[in-house]
């Protein structure tokens, strides 16, 4: 840029207010006439607007101006300026209309709420674990009292609860069978399982416990035949892994539930006597309701 043209501005502009100083300075009648005249404030007004003027002719001989937006149109600013000067402007300014106004208020209240939203649906809430079987009956049981053990292979049931609204993956699946404060068996699945969000899956898993040696003692009372004294009561931990968002954490559930030792024929005889049980009192039932309207009937008559 050629920056001739500004320096010659700048040289008339001294010059111009040299010659207002002297003015001053010595008197003279023009200055002085000004100053006592009744039209000061036009004058004034006059000064300000050539000297207004000046400064637009010393931009204008640099280069391109454009009106300053902040100065109330009376201040000019070069345009090769214009990205590196910054304008602030009070709240209480008149440009700041009121739908302006709402308009902000609008944009911030939009933002809180859909952060507010964004929290609530992905912030993370805990999964559940509850089981419902009070008594597990075995799928085989093996009672040997002379040798003195027993085999168990059963199967366990626990529901995982998943309240987040999203899903999650169950990486890793671990059971303990406790008796007596020791660890009988312990079982393993790391078949990833998907849940949906907001949803329940009833998670199963099998497991063969056996006693002996010092817990051998147990095939005694397992080869009782009534039902209360060949169950063992028995403690079961489950250690499940999950993971969603990038998080992963692990949810334990310790339950306490009844075991059958007893052979599975017994268990077999047992289901068939409690059906036949049932069947019977149905019939019962049947029949004195029967009896019941018919005494209606006659009486009635």
């Amino acid at each position: 840029m050629d920056n001739s043209g500004i320096d010659s501005g700048i040289e008339a502009y001294k010059t111009f207010r040299n010659s207002e100083r002297n003015a001053s300075l010595t008197g003279s009648a023009p200055y002085n006439d000004i100053q006592r005249s009744d039209n000061y404030q036009s004058v004034s007004n006059e000064s300000s607007t050539a000297t207004t003027s000046l400064w637009r002719n010393i931009f204008n001989s640099g280069g391109d101006t454009s009106q300053c937006p902040t100065c109330h149109g009376k201040g000019y600013v070069r345009k090769d300026q214009e990205k590196e000067l910054v304008a602030l402007i009070p709240l209480n300014d008149k440009r700041l209309n009121p739908q302006t106004k709402l308009k902000i208020f609008a944009t911030i209240l939009v933002c809180i709420l859909a952060a507010g939203l964004t929290i609530f649906f992905l912030f993370p809430r805990s999964v559940r674990l509850k089981s419902n079987m009070k008594k597990l009956w075995p799928d085989f049981a093996r009672v040997n009292v002379t040798k003195k053990f027993v085999q168990l292979s059963l199967e366990n049931r626990v529901n995982v609860t998943n309240q987040n609204f999203y899903a999650i993956a169950i990486n890793n699946v671990e059971l303990q069978a406790m008796y007596d404060m020791r660890i009988m068996k312990k079982v393993q699945n790391t078949t990833k399982v998907s849940i949906p969000m907001r949803n329940q899956l009833q998670y199963s898993i099998r497991i063969n416990i056996t006693f002996e040696e010092e817990e051998g003692y147990i095939a005694e009372f397992c080869a009782f035949k009534s039902q209360w004294v060949s169950q063992i009561f028995m403690q079961f931990v489950w250690m499940i892994d999950t993971s969603y968002l990038g998080h992963t954490e692990q949810v334990t559930l310790t339950t306490y539930q009844h075991v059958s030792c007893a052979p599975i024929s017994r268990h077999k005889n047992t289901t068939v006597t409690a059906a036949k049980q049932k069947q019977q009192s149905k019939t019962v039932a049947a029949g004195n309701k029967n009896k019941i309207t018919a005494k209606k009937t006659d009486v009635q008559r």
